[in-house]
């Protein structure tokens, strides 16, 4: 066993070291001591071969019935879950090294192969908006990434969070309208709905917020 990705908050697959040879999918995938512990999938061959199996507990927890697996039925959905998530780890990689823009570019990809994931969206927004040299139009294109992953997941606080500064930053950067300032005071009270009011407390004690 190489590791244990996730493509689903309830759901992993297992990547194996062993190839799988075509026509093998559905064989039992053995550990050192001889214990079943997979069932053998799929492979992707594009120069890495990667080989997955569907873990055992799965299969056994899985209802008897003659449709398909979801796993087995949705290989390629989970092929580009996992793809994307290489993409986002790459480009989280680079945005600490300092390379913001080739960040924004490998986590485009990610939102390519899985664009329902607001996580990937965050990302990327947050990567434009901490570019040191980005323009009024750049920081705009974060702010809509951050703004379609709050409806893809109206209830994650970092969303808010970072939406909050963002809007902040635009009137204090580029003396935009007061408008922008509303935008920030009514992201960080959804903020203090789901628990975190630091920041709202320090913006109504400036008289900021109200």
């Amino acid at each position: 066993m190489s590791s244990i990705r996730d493509f689903s908050e309830d759901k992993s697959i297992v990547q194996i070291t062993a190839p799988i040879s075509p026509g093998s999918s559905g064989s039992p995938v053995i550990n050192s001591e001889g214990h079943v512990f997979g069932v053998a999938t799929f492979s992707r061959i594009d120069g890495q071969n990667l080989n997955f199996a569907v873990p055992i507990g799965y299969i056994l927890n899985s209802e008897r019935t003659e449709e398909p697996i979801e796993v087995f039925a949705e290989k390629s959905k989970v092929i580009n879950i996992l793809e994307a998530k290489e993409y986002a780890d790459k480009g989280i990689a680079l945005s600490k090294m300092g390379n913001i823009r080739e960040a924004i570019n490998y986590m485009s990809l990610a939102i390519e192969k899985d664009p329902n994931n607001a996580k990937y969206y965050i990302g990327r927004g947050n990567f434009y908006i901490a570019m040191k040299d980005r323009s009024y139009e750049e920081h705009q294109k974060g702010i809509t990434d951050l703004e379609h992953a709050k409806k893809l997941a109206p209830d994650y606080f970092l969303s808010y969070k970072l939406l909050g500064t963002a809007y902040m930053q635009i009137f204090l950067n580029y003396n935009r309208s007061m408008e922008f300032i509303d935008l920030a005071c009514e992201n960080f009270t959804k903020l203090c709905q789901l628990g975190d009011c630091e920041k709202l407390i320090i913006l109504k004690a400036d008289g900021v917020c109200h």
